[in-house]
């Protein structure tokens, strides 16, 4: 070769080295990505949607905001990961391997064919799926109802009656039936901790909660006792998918609430933890400002909690647990007979610890293993002091009577099989165990009950649009016998319309408290029934929806009507023969049957991402006791209207309910101990509203929410007669605390 020649050779070789490495710098470098996003329903670009993107290599990240045409442009090196936002979207996370363009849809909101839910279902699912009706409170509706506790939440809900008394907290009814027939759980765990048969709601807090769950109707056959009205499951946020995310929130309401929370997670390779803690405060309140007895008490509570997730292919592990301390001062009021110079106050102090433990595994992408077990510990202890007001001491009550600690430890266990959604046959079936237990003076040393029951629910499609699903479910308690619960449920989808049916039958054994404990302190006393037997029920529920969707329209119609009857119901009678005292005790209702009917009708419009309008109405029927086929009717209504700026990124919200005048029956029971007579206690109607205006800054990290709670100012309404042994036999009932103002801030940052 020649020495010319050799040098061309040369000179090529040192072209495709450098034309190599420019190739190969090239690829190193950043890529360019072009984003477009658009409406999943309409089709249209969506505005302002902010954008978090990292690359899986060097760990670059970006952040951007979607232009008028929906599109936004990113220089990172591939892989990425990207984590899309936008207020009336439902959040989106993907990871992108290829640049240049890519058209992303987003889902709406309100579009909730792809909203999965857990709740009573064989495994998650899309809402439209479930054979069920289930209503969900997202967080988008816990930040704008500016909610701190479960009764915030759903207080203005059409489908339930609110009420509040006092020491014994906040409750619902679902169609007409207290909280001794509503299964509240957290995380599908069920809680303990009633007093009179209930839950206070103003102890659950939403400070680390995802959503909340509620099917209304029977779900005796899947959660057994406390179900035949509906279920309630709150469920805890998942930072399973975030690198590292940190929150703060506080909130202030001008009638004497200082709230404070914080929380934080991290994800190490599979596993993430988080971790929660919140302070609040109530400084209570009284129609009269000078008066030491309030009627909504003054609390203060301490909740601290966290969170661990493991994810390895279609294995899933969550525990949660959450701590609650509560103190409740229950001042008692200046009187003639004391020279208006002492008082009795109570301090109750309330202790809550929930605990959960869920297991998930798919085998053979067609067997699917859910395993869950749970702690649920509640203590109330009660302290009463003489307080000298003149001399300014304060001494412990020696009154024994006066004083209680009772305790109740919850430990269950729940375990299922079923196949994968989607086929023409699916089965669900598994066991159940509970056992509860109490302890302290009131009820007279340690007592405890056990639930062991096993269940099945198959599902046969024999059309795609016709579903059938028979279940049932055996028990074995340990202290009464419990018959076969069974429960039949269809739903059929004929193009737009749904329509579902249910019959199911109850069945629930006394409570420990109904059964053995006397709570008794200086205003009035509840003495337990170890007499009393179990409640049977059966419950009927039908229900028709219409929707209708054309671009940015959406229109939504429902109606359900409901029918329920239970036989051996426990009553909490009053006795009649020391008035004043406030003296109850629980029996069975024999001879007849409680029994409540209604129908509950509701209109849903959304012209999207900017309205939304929702408005109701629900007639509730509950029968007279001692009357045969008298029934006593009230009629809710509900509406609200939310307007949301995409360009702004602020949302006004506005919240209205009307609650009808009620007449609730109670029974009298002698000096003999037998049931004679009925009382009854009516409450007017009243209105209340709520307003709030919210706005995101610094690209959806820090939200502002100020409004005013308790619009029209309701605070006392007439009411007349007695059912409840606390109550005070007053012509007022208290139903709210009066107009006030509210303002909350809330700053996130999430981290993929």
């Amino acid at each position: 070769m020649s020495v010319s020649g050799y040098r061309v050779l040369v000179s090529i070789n040192r072209f495709c080295c450098l034309l190599f490495l420019v190739f190969a710098l090239s690829y190193l470098k950043a890529q360019e990505f072009s984003l477009v996003f658009r409406d999943k329903i309409s089709d249209q670009p969506v505005e302002f949607a902010h954008i978090m993107a990292k690359s899986v290599y060097n760990k670059q990240e970006e952040k951007a905001i979607s232009n008028h045409e929906g599109e936004v442009k990113l220089s990172l090196k591939p892989p990425v990961i990207i984590a899309i936002s936008s207020l009336g979207f439902k959040a989106f996370v993907d990871t992108l391997k290829i640049p240049g363009k890519h058209t992303i849809y987003l889902s709406p909101e309100y579009y909730q064919l792809d909203r999965v839910v857990v709740t009573g279902q064989f495994r998650a699912q899309p809402v439209d799926k479930s054979i069920y009706k289930i209503d969900v409170l997202d967080s988008k509706q816990i930040q704008l109802k500016s909610a701190n506790n479960l009764g915030d939440l759903l207080r203005n809900e059409l489908s339930f009656q609110y009420r509040s008394e006092g020491i014994f907290g906040d409750f619902l009814r679902i169609q007409g039936l207290s909280g001794e027939y509503i299964k509240i759980l957290m995380d599908g765990i069920p809680l303990t901790g009633r007093v009179a048969g209930k839950i206070d709601l103003g102890q659950l807090s939403l400070y680390n909660v995802d959503h909340v769950e509620i099917i209304e109707g029977p779900m005796s056959v899947v959660y057994g006792s406390n179900a035949l009205a509906g279920a309630i499951n709150i469920i805890t946020s998942d930072y399973s998918d975030k690198d590292m995310t940190g929150r703060a929130n506080m909130y202030y309401e001008s009638v004497g609430v200082y709230n404070f929370d914080i929380a934080g997670s991290k994800k190490i390779g599979r596993s993430s933890f988080s971790i929660h803690a919140a302070r609040n405060f109530y400084s209570g309140w009284g129609p009269v400002d000078t008066s030491r007895h309030k009627v909504w008490k003054p609390k203060l509570q301490y909740i601290a909690g966290g969170a661990y997730a493991f994810r390895k292919n279609k294995l899933k592990i969550n525990f949660t647990t959450d701590y609650l301390n509560e103190e409740l001062h229950d001042q008692g009021e200046l009187t003639i007979e004391n020279l208006f110079e002492s008082a009795l106050d109570g301090y109750h102090y309330t202790t809550r610890w929930n605990n959960s433990l869920n297991i998930t595994n798919t085998f053979n992408e067609d067997f699917v293993l859910n395993l869950q077990g749970g702690y649920s510990y509640y203590k109330k202890r009660k302290l009463t002091y003489i307080n000298d007001l003149v001399n300014l001491e304060k001494t412990l009550s020696g009154n024994s009577d006066f004083h209680d600690t009772t305790t109740f430890h919850l430990i269950s266990a729940r375990g299922f099989v079923s196949n994968i959604s989607g086929q023409k046959f699916e089965y669900q079936t598994g066991i159940d165990f509970y056992n509860e237990s109490a302890e302290g003076k009131r009820i007279q040393g340690e007592k405890s009950i056990t639930d062991l029951a096993g269940f099945m629910n198959i599902i046969y499609r024999p059309v795609d649009a016709f579903s059938i699903q028979p279940g049932i479910r055996l028990i074995h308690n340990s202290k009464f016998k419990a018959p076969l619960v069974y429960a039949l449920n269809v739903k059929y989808m004929p193009g737009q319309f749904i329509f579902r049916g249910s019959f199911a039958k109850g069945f629930r054994p006394p409570s420990l408290k109904q059964l053995y404990l006397e709570f008794i302190d200086n205003n009035h006393e509840i003495l337990g029934n170890e007499n009393l037997e179990s409640e049977n029920g059966y419950n009927i529920t039908m229900s028709g929806e219409y929707s209708y969707s054309k671009r940015k329209h959406n229109l939504n119609f429902s109606i359900d009507l409901f029918y329920n009857s239970i036989q051996n119901a426990i009553q909490l009678a009053i006795d009649t023969t020391q008035p004043g005292i406030g003296r109850g005790m629980y029996f069975n209702l024999t001879g007849e049957s409680f029994e409540t009917k209604g129908f509950e009708a509701e209109m849903k419009y959304h012209l999207f991402p900017r309205i939304t309008v929702k408005a109701g109405v629900i007639t509730t029927g509950c029968s007279k006791l001692g009357e045969e086929n008298g029934f006593e009717f009230s009629t809710d209504i509900a509406s609200s209207f939310q307007y949301f700026s995409p360009k702004y990124n602020y949302e006004i919200g506005l919240f209205y309910k009307y609650t009808d005048d009620y007449l609730e029956f109670t029974g009298n029971f002698n000096e003999e101990g037998e049931l004679e007579g009925v009382s009854q206690r009516s409450v007017k109607g009243y209105h209340s509203m709520d307003i709030v205006l919210s706005k995101t800054f610094w690209n959806q990290r820090l939200t502002i929410s100020s409004g005013i709670k308790n619009l029209l100012d309701v605070t006392l309404v007439e009411s007349a007669g007695s059912v409840f042994i606390h109550d005070s036999g007053s012509t007022t009932t208290a139903v709210g605390y009066g107009r006030t103002f509210f303002l909350r801030l809330n700053y996130r940052f999430e981290k993929l």
